[in-house]
């Protein structure tokens, strides 16, 4: 199966996914993934994400565009457990300081974020990074 999945580009509106069911389509083909190493593309629906927290041999991860709200009652994600990397370039901060919040990336050495965040956004990722090592 595949160890790295990026999704080329040829404009920063390819980064989103144009309807619900193109977030359904790559969080879905995300989940079929068993053995990722590095993975770059849009934003994820919480689905994959609870997947990508069980994989340990995930570790990279950078996440592209528009985040996009994360299900409220699907929240509950193993440790990301080999992580080292994290990467966002987003427009919205909301979704990954939610994922933060309820994730742990034990072995994580590096993160990066692009973007632009209100104050209180920027206090709320820096208390959810701090936490993210602890949970």
């Amino acid at each position: 199966m595949f160890k790295e999945i990026t999704q080329c580009v040829s404009s920063p509106t390819d980064l989103l996914p144009q309807t619900a069911d193109d977030l359904t389509l790559l969080s879905d083909t995300v989940r079929l993934c068993t053995k990722l190493v590095a993975l770059r593309c849009p934003p994820l629906n919480s689905s994959a994400w609870k997947h990508l927290s069980d994989l340990h041999t995930l570790l990279t991860v950078e996440i592209h565009g528009v985040y996009c709200p994360l299900d409220g009652n699907n929240l509950k994600f193993a440790p990301f457990l080999n992580v080292t990397t994290l990467s966002f370039d987003l427009k919205i901060a909301t979704g990954l300081i939610t994922l933060l919040q309820h994730s742990e990336f034990p072995s994580l050495k590096k993160f990066d974020f692009y973007g632009t965040m209100s104050s209180s956004e920027v206090e709320h990722l820096f208390g959810a990074l701090s936490q993210c090592n602890t949970h």
